[in-house]
């Protein structure tokens, strides 16, 4: 059987991290804005590209019309829970990097991020199919 060659990936550090630390695969950049803990010595592609960024995240979703006391609840232990050493250490270990706003923050960050891969779609004219 012929072994599969990939020349070049993007990939998310989690899935990558073993591999580079055996050193089976090279890290060339992380998409970040900045280095990662997981990765002291590799730089960030906005090194050599300003202005580039791309990160994965991860957020708490709930219906629209939940409680106020509730959404205020659930981000309370949220921020408890990113703010024990245990799961910081977890989440560097993973190379992700705890951002633990609050709701306003989140929904604004959310918005933004629509607002700004919206523009991407457009200018490349991706259609869904």
């Amino acid at each position: 059987m012929d072994r599969l060659q990939i020349d070049l990936a993007f990939a998310g550090v989690a899935t990558v991290q073993q591999l580079v630390k055996a050193k089976r695969l090279k890290a060339l950049g992380v998409t970040s804005e900045k280095r990662l803990a997981a990765f002291p010595d590799v730089p960030a592609v906005a090194e050599v590209l300003p202005g580039y960024a791309y990160s994965s995240w991860y957020g708490l979703f709930g219906p629209a019309q939940m409680p106020a006391p509730l959404v205020a609840r659930i981000a309370d232990a949220a921020r408890a829970a990113l703010g024990s050493e245990l799961m910081r250490a977890r989440f560097r270990d993973e190379g992700l990097v705890p951002m633990g706003t609050g709701p306003d923050e989140f929904g604004a960050f959310v918005r933004s991020e629509i607002t700004r891969w919206g523009k991407v779609v457009a200018a490349t004219g991706a259609k869904p199919e």
